[in-house]
């Protein structure tokens, strides 16, 4: 090979004619190609070796040369029948001139050039092999051909769709029967679905080829879809009416639905239909004036109570909760639904139930005025309120009262006299001597507000917000909850039954010893709370240092948590002395799945919830009063702030010479819910 060879080579994976201009050392190549791009190839890079030269010094003369055995070379190619070809170089491997001959009857630079090309762009009727070409056999090519037309069948199909979507956006109100028609459309549903994967897709790496086809669509737009990659998928689907502008995707990711399958709601309402036998054989606690306490909007209500004073000065107390295994055997249809949800994820917009809701919010929901069975703890407190006796049994309940954490508030606070708040006042004393007494023990209780966001869909969405304190109510209702899970507990390790257990190992000491450091208020709030270890679960009961108790299992919300209602089961049957549901490697593998559905539904509260308030934010320009928790170097570019007006700790930088525990004002800066950006700046 010499300066002024004409040759096809690879070059940025494609094949390309070019002129050696040089020869680089022993193996490497310096070319011109027609468009007078100068290239490096190596001589294993070459493809074909023409015939033809040319003058290397003279530029103008190698870019006519090529151009006119490019153009040659395209003109033959039109008149190429390569299935001719193949039937007449019978079986046998042919080298490129050998199959030129055939072809064409003369053997030139065009000729051949011609025939590479069209050998490469169309595979059907030949294989490449080193510098051989090997006939398919007949049931190959036929093979092929099917091959082909198939996938000429979906590109066509494919850009059929991508018109079809650019019209439909152009008609604007027609858009929805279009979508329609390709849901049920075999060929246009993959294509929608994989935009729907792309606009999810948390690697966009992963979803190449639908975000190539939203930008081709954006691309022959009118009016073009705003942003790039995922989100320019998603502005399609909204664009197209398939989503809502505020449409969860951290619901949509989880593949979870707020619905239930046709064969499912029927196997709930088959359920249900046992209730009335269910609560035959229980113990009966209708005639207790009974009370729940729970958020106005609860419709899922799984915990009740009640108090009764005895004839020796002390007090019998009833802690009643849902029994959803009185109308759900276990392994049924409904269970195993339960099991893969694992648990009720509560959004801004709503709840995404883990029973049906003829269950979670009628049959077994501890609703006012109607029968319903529970587990129910009897703990017998003797005039020193000792807690002197007590016993879990299967019951069935009339709540007589339901009140709201707002109302039982009130309640306490308030000097009425009525049964309810007698009632409440005896669980209140008791609640708070057993807080004393966890207290004594360890128990750590973090008073920091909580945002509450509730989201009524309208044009806009209006977002009630409220902020959640630990009121007495709150705290009543926790502590008569702390009780049950952890005699709950005691039972279980008693009769020796597999349960999992919640532990939790104390701070560092070094850590507590520096809370006093820490301002008091919510900075040394914040501080403890960051000082306190995950919880684990264990086949073993142990130490929870968080609650400042030996023994905690979570049983206490079998409507919403399917770990619950598991260890309801086994808590039953150990009360009532019978075989355990389930064996330890059961309830493990059970809770593996479980706990991750757990992590699943915290992830989705969290985006749910802070996606509304970065829209609640978008709309406040006055300023607000914050205060500094933490600074966290010395740049004081990663400070935690308390916005008071909206109970939410947000990260942000401050002032040089800002200190924790110090109040500031603060605007918000930017905001875009569906980039999650919320950022703040201190004002004077």
């Amino acid at each position: 090979m010499n300066p002024g060879d004409i040759v096809e080579f690879q070059h940025h994976d494609a094949f390309v004619i070019g002129v050696v201009t040089d020869l680089v050392g022993a193996t490497k190549l310096a070319l011109r190609t027609s468009d007078g791009v100068e290239a490096r190839a190596s001589r294993a890079d070459v493809s074909l070796h023409f015939q033809s030269t040319v003058d290397v010094t003279d530029d103008s003369a190698i870019e006519r040369r090529l151009a006119l055995l490019d153009q040659r070379a395209a003109d033959l190619t039109q008149n190429i029948d390569l299935e001719a070809l193949w039937e007449l170089c019978g079986d046998g491997d042919a080298t490129l001139d050998s199959l030129v001959d055939l072809m064409f009857g003369e053997n030139d630079d065009a000729s051949r050039l011609s025939l590479v090309r069209a050998l490469r762009g169309d595979r059907t009727f030949f294989k490449e092999l080193d510098s051989l070409w090997r006939p398919r056999d007949s049931d190959s090519v036929a093979a092929m051909k099917t091959q082909l037309e198939a996938e000429k069948y979906k590109h066509e199909a494919r850009d059929r769709f991508i018109q079809e979507v650019v019209e439909a956006l152009a008609a604007g109100e027609d858009a929805q029967a279009k979508v329609a028609g390709w849901q049920a459309d075999p060929l246009a549903a993959p294509y929608l679905e994989s935009i729907q994967e792309a606009a999810l897709a948390e690697d966009i790496s992963r979803v190449a080829e639908a975000v190539a086809l939203v930008a081709e669509i954006d691309a022959k737009l009118n009016e073009g879809l705003s942003d790039s990659g995922q989100l320019r998928a998603f502005n399609l689907l909204v664009r197209l009416g398939i989503w809502d502008e505020h449409q969860n995707i951290s619901v949509l990711r989880a593949g979870l639905n707020s619905g239930f399958d046709d064969d499912v709601l029927a196997a709930a309402e088959q359920a249900v239909q046992s209730l009335d036998t269910a609560l035959e054989g229980r113990a009966d606690f209708t005639d207790w004036f009974t009370i729940t306490i729970d958020d106005s909007n609860t419709r899922d209500v799984d915990d009740a109570i009640s108090v009764r004073p005895t004839l020796e000065g002390g007090w019998d107390v009833a802690i009643h909760i849902a029994d959803p295994s009185a109308v759900i055997e276990p392994g049924s249809m409904v269970d195993r639904v339960a099991q893969a949800r694992g648990t009720s994820v509560y959004v801004p917009t709503g709840t995404i139930p883990m029973l049906p809701p003829v269950i979670s919010e009628r049959a077994v929901s501890l609703v006012e005025g109607k029968n319903r069975p529970a587990v129910t703890l009897l703990a017998h407190y003797d005039e020193e309120l000792c807690l002197a006796s007590w016993s879990f049994q299967r019951s069935t309940i009339r709540v007589n009262q339901r009140l709201s954490y707002r109302e039982a508030d009130e309640l306490l606070d308030s000097e009425s006299l009525s049964h309810v708040a007698e009632i409440l006042g005896t669980l209140n004393y008791l609640a708070e001597e057993q807080m004393m007494e966890r207290a004594e023990n360890g128990a750590i209780t973090i008073d920091l507000p909580e945002p509450k966001l509730r989201v009524t869909f309208d044009d806009p969405p209006v977002v009630d917000h409220r902020i959640i304190h630990e009121t007495r109510a709150h705290c009543l209702i926790r502590e008569l909850m702390v009780l049950y899970n952890h005699l709950a507990a005691q039972l279980l390790d008693e009769r020796g039954f597999p349960a999992v257990y919640r532990v939790q190992e104390g701070p560092d000491r070094d850590q507590v010893q520096g809370l006093y450091a820490v301002p008091e208020g919510y900075p040394r709030e914040f501080a403890r709370l960051k000082t306190m270890r995950k919880g684990e679960v264990s086949t073993y009961p142990g130490r929870h240092f968080g609650l400042g108790i030996d023994g905690y299992v979570q049983v206490s919300s079998p409507i919403r948590r399917f770990g619950d209602m598991a260890m309801q089961r086994q808590l039953v049957a150990a009360a009532e002395g019978v075989s355990p549901v389930y064996t330890e490697d059961e309830l493990m593998a059970l809770v593996a799945d479980v706990e991750q559905a757990s992590y699943i539904a915290s992830t989705i509260q969290r985006e749910s919830a802070k996606y509304w308030m970065i829209y609640l934010l978008s709309n406040v320009e006055h300023k607000l009063a914050a205060q500094v928790l933490d600074v966290r170097d010395d740049a004081r570019s990663r400070s935690v702030v308390l916005i008071h007006e909206f109970g939410l700790r947000a990260q942000m930088k401050v002032k040089p010479g800002v200190q924790r525990g110090d109040e500031i004002q603060v605007k918000v800066e930017r905001t875009d819910p569906r980039r999650d950006l919320l950022t703040f700046r201190q004002v004077d």
